[in-house]
This record gives C-alpha cells, structure tokens and sequence, in this order.
C-alpha cells in the first residue's frame, strides 16, 4: 500500500518536472524534417533512417539525411528533430567536433573545414562544408517547426518571445542549477557567517508544503 506521504511526494516530483519541461508538440506530417527544396538545393536522395545507440535517451522524433543537388553541385545534409529543446542542445554539443569556430546561423551553430552544424529549437541540422551561409538561412527557415527555445541568461521576458513566435520555453536543467546556487549561498553563510537567516529567506512554509505533499 502506497502511503499518502509517499503519494505526496510522487505528486511533487511530478509538479517539479512539469515546470522543468513543458508539453511536447505535436509531430509534424512529414516523414522527416527536411524540406524538398531550399534556395536552389532540390532534394535528390535520402538513406535510412539510421539506428543510433541514444535515440530513445535523447527522445528523437524524426531523422534524415539527404542528398540535395544544385545543378553539378552537391551537398549532403542531415537533420533530427528531438524531444525538446534541452535534448537537441545535447544533440548538437556530442556532434561538435574540436576547433569548430562559432557562426550567427540559426540560434547556435558552429562551423569548421569539414561543415557546419546547427541547432535551432528542437532541431539538429548537419551540412557539408561546401553551402553558403545564405542557403544555410534558407534550410533553417524551409524547416517547418515550430519554435523552441532553451532558456538561457541572455533570453528576454517570456512576455517578449511569445510576441516574437517562440512556442516553447525550455528551462532545461535551469531550475535544478538555480536550487543548488541557493544550496551553496546558504552553506557559505553558515560557514563564513555563521548565520541560518539565508536558509529562510524565501523558503515554502512547512504548512503549506505539507499541504502540497498531502493532496
């Protein structure tokens, strides 16, 4: 028999998280994230799907790659789109390789000899070197997704991106930093202080989170 505390608790742990991470959208109709054409890039080919180890930890939802051709020219692109913002950011930082210099594509992307990879919301995209930077703007807008976003320091007011089109705000593991910031400022302030008046300050009322953990 599960004890009311112990359903309490369940309740809580499931209040935290759905702060840390907001409902999924819905998946797109398409069999995968790329678009048919972009600039004068026409789609020509695409491989399999392929089977990747960390697939269901990083939550991907669609995957291509594909060849696109430019009259002689050709480029090979692929693109996965994930869970949420979070996953995606963890997406695109294992595919970094070393001396990768960054680049104003998308909302992060970095660029090197070899090609360039981006990340905007949701989605991962990786290029061969051989694109301009303008094709690269035009991809990132032919992509049909909506817009989401990990919370970062440098993110305006949540009130500003939805009037910009942001869909989605991840905290990532925002909350959880920020909970072990005040852990550290009120552990100083007993050391250094010698003071308990930081592990107040602030805090839920013992009543109330009873009362939570209680319904």
């Amino acid at each position: 028999m599960v004890s009311k505390r112990q359903q309490g608790m369940r309740r809580l742990s499931l209040f935290v998280c759905g702060i840390a991470l907001l409902s999924a959208p819905q998946l797109s109709a398409q069999e995968g994230p790329l678009p048919k054409q972009f600039q004068n890039w026409k789609l020509a080919s695409c491989a399999a799907k392929p089977v990747t180890a960390n697939w269901k930890e990083t939550g991907m939802r669609e995957f291509s790659a594909c060849q696109y051709n430019d009259g002689d020219r050709v480029i090979w692109i692929s693109g996965g789109r994930y869970h949420d913002p979070s996953s995606a950011f963890e997406v695109y930082t294992s595919w970094l390789r070393p001396g990768m210099v960054p680049t104003n594509v998308g909302q992060v992307s970095a660029f090197d000899k070899d090609g360039v990879i981006v990340l905007e919301g949701t989605l991962v995209l990786s290029s061969t070197a051989n694109i301009s930077r303008e094709d690269l703007n035009a991809l990132v807008k032919a992509v049909e997704a909506p817009v989401n976003i990990l919370a970062t320091p440098a993110c305006p007011p949540v009130a500003e991106l939805e009037k910009i089109g942001v869909a989605r705000v991840s905290t990532g593991s925002g909350i959880m930093r920020a909970a072990m910031g005040t852990v550290q400022r009120i552990g100083k302030e007993m050391l250094e202080a010698r003071s308990l008046e930081g592990m107040f300050a602030g805090a839920t009322p013992f009543i109330e989170l009873k009362r939570m953990m209680t319904r």
